[in-house]
């Protein structure tokens, strides 16, 4: 029996090295995006909101020009900064970043297209996925 306990911490010690984080990666999304810009100024932002699946963060911010600043996603351990995509009218890239209950950051970008019934509302089209990675 005394064997057999060695050989199960052998196969942990293994499976997860020393000094690995136990998150090095994380897959979100979000297909909820709205983007109200002001209709004088395309690069100023009336506002912003959506929500990071499957954590269910909900980023939002308000009154700020493009790029943003960092913006903390409500009372998560999330934030996003957003900016137009350089060459597109309606599209945009979203950094967001993840701080791990270990102190890591996780972080990566998702781009996504809008479209709206009035030039400065912009939905966002289908669903922007991407994988966080650490910093």
């Amino acid at each position: 029996m005394h064997a057999l306990s060695l050989l199960a911490v052998a196969s942990t010690a293994l499976a997860a090295p020393l000094g690995q984080s136990a998150l090095d990666s994380e897959s979100i999304s979000f297909n909820d995006c709205e983007i109200v810009l002001d209709h004088d100024i395309d690069t100023s932002v009336v506002g912003i909101q959506f929500t990071i699946k499957p954590a269910g963060a909900v980023c939002a911010a308000s009154n700020f020009t493009f790029p943003s600043p960092v913006f903390n996603c409500g009372d998560s351990a999330y934030s996003f900064s957003v900016d137009k995509t350089a060459g597109y009218y309606s599209r945009y890239t979203v950094w967001i970043s993840h701080e791990t209950e270990s102190g890591g950051a996780l972080q990566g970008e998702l781009s996504f297209g809008t479209n709206g019934p009035i030039p400065w509302l912009h939905d966002q089209i289908g669903t922007a996925t991407g994988t966080l990675t650490a910093a």
